[in-house]
């Protein structure tokens, strides 16, 4: 990861020899650097096996490999790869003409009918064909491409979606009371799909009449936040 950045098709890049050839600050920070990729992968097995609480635990693992602030230094900060890493965009390329919600890194995946009906959950994009690798600088990966847009137009970037889990529901703090906007993506659907009975399908807006509509089990932050690990990983 310590190559220069190319305009064109890009090599995996390879953590571990880059932070090798860094210059540390601390000692351990190396050592540090191993178990925060353990806890990585430790929570996304944990997760993958049904546990989406699990997802929060991946938040605070990637708030303190990225997230910078004046008194707040990120972990791959201090060991000098944070800004010259490339990053694995794996998100569906945002539609700007696009009028209905968009969540780039999850798939919907339904279940139609059987004892309990018709179900939906937002699921971590691991299992779609992939997309052309695609790599990008930390500004435009972290903070700057949105990876979910809502029915309102709210759009959230990978730093929105990490820094809200962490800080907010359970990853690191728990807030009274959650962001407007983040409450409504993991707990009232403002994605705005609704699933229907009469055929697997959903839309936006109430139910067409004599179809049961059915909500989402889940909503796309948690999912994303997974996928999110994924592209880290990738490093």
């Amino acid at each position: 990861m310590t190559r220069r950045k190319r305009s064109r098709r890009q090599r995996k890049p390879n953590v571990r020899a880059s932070a090798a050839a860094s210059s540390v600050v601390r000692p351990d920070l190396l050592e540090i650097l191993e178990n925060q990729v353990a806890f990585l992968v430790s929570s996304s097995k944990a997760f993958d096996a049904g546990f989406e609480g699990e997802g929060v635990r991946l938040a605070a693992v990637l708030r303190v490999l990225m997230h910078e602030t004046a008194a707040s230094h990120s972990l791959l900060g201090q060991i000098g790869l944070r800004d010259r890493m490339l990053y694995l965009d794996t998100a569906f390329p945002y539609s700007s003409g696009n009028l209905v919600a968009e969540s780039g890194l999850t798939l919907q995946g339904i279940t139609a009918g059987g004892a309990d009906g018709t179900s939906g959950r937002y699921l971590p994009s691991l299992s779609r064909p992939p997309v052309p690798d695609r790599w990008s600088g930390v500004r435009r990966w972290w903070e700057l491409n949105s990876v979910i847009r809502d029915s309102r137009g709210e759009r959230f970037t990978r730093k929105d979606l990490v820094l809200y889990a962490a800080h907010e529901d359970g990853g690191a703090h728990v807030q009274p009371e959650l962001t407007e906007r983040y409450r409504a993506l993991t707990r009232d659907n403002s994605m705005g799909y609704q699933l229907v009975d009469g055929g697997v399908s959903f839309g936006i807006g109430p139910a067409p009449t004599g179809r049961a509509a059915f909500d989402w089990e889940n909503g796309p932050a948690l999912p994303s936040v997974r996928m999110i690990a994924h592209e880290i990983r990738a490093g």
